[in-house]
């Protein structure tokens, strides 16, 4: 246990704690070490999930202006909504795809191992069979979780104001209408203009002596 509790190792610590990823290679066993822990969640955790929110936004917004960008070439129609989500699902694949080859580099391992370890870190599991060894990869660890969970936080932030315009209940769908509802003062213009007309001729004629 001691030799986990280096700088580099309590750093390892900190991170996994504030993820809430929890690798679980190593733990504090004494009764300090584990209040410290609960205090020190308390703090980081939300701190961290809040720069994870604030990053995504940037990070969406990159990838959202690259797209849009990219897109001004197509052959095919996509709409805004579909375009937004499938550019984040791609930026969270490419990613996976990144990180697993950096650590097949780094610490030799076979590619299916560099694949699961790279899942169970975008997806917050944090399975502790397989980590890194080597100072290189430890500290790229580091780095991909930050990068990693930005990109996931993003595309589940997308997901979830998507789902919530499918199903109505965003702010701008409070204010604005459903479209059968804007049309229906156009509808009943369109049907009261032509009566209105029609009965001005007997109107004029009634008010005559």
């Amino acid at each position: 246990d001691r030799r986990h509790w280096t700088g580099l190792g309590s750093a390892s610590f900190v991170f996994s704690l504030a993820s809430t990823i929890g690798y679980g290679s190593q733990t504090p066993h004494t009764r300090e070490g584990q209040v410290a822990t609960v205090l020190l969640g308390m703090l980081v955790v939300p701190l961290f999930w809040y720069c994870m929110l604030v990053w995504g936004a940037s990070f969406r917004w990159y990838v959202h202006s690259f797209v849009e960008k990219a897109w001004t070439r197509r052959w095919f129609s996509w709409s805004e909504t579909r375009r937004s989500v499938l550019s984040l699902v791609g930026a969270v694949a490419v990613l996976w795809f990144l990180g697993s080859i950096t650590f097949f580099w780094l610490e030799g391992w076979d590619p299916a191992t560099a694949v699961y370890f790279c899942f169970v870190t975008l997806t917050a599991v944090g399975l502790d069979n397989v980590l890194p060894q080597t100072l290189l990869g430890r500290l790229f660890m580091l780095l991909y979780i930050a990068v990693g969970l930005t990109s996931v936080a993003s595309l589940l932030e997308e997901c979830i104001s998507t789902l919530a315009n499918k199903l109505g209940m965003s702010d701008e769908d409070d204010h604005t209408p459903p479209a059968s509802v804007r049309s229906a003062p156009l509808v009943a213009s369109s049907v009261a203009a032509p009566a209105a007309v029609s009965a001005t001729p007997q109107a004029a004629a009634a008010s005559l002596p």
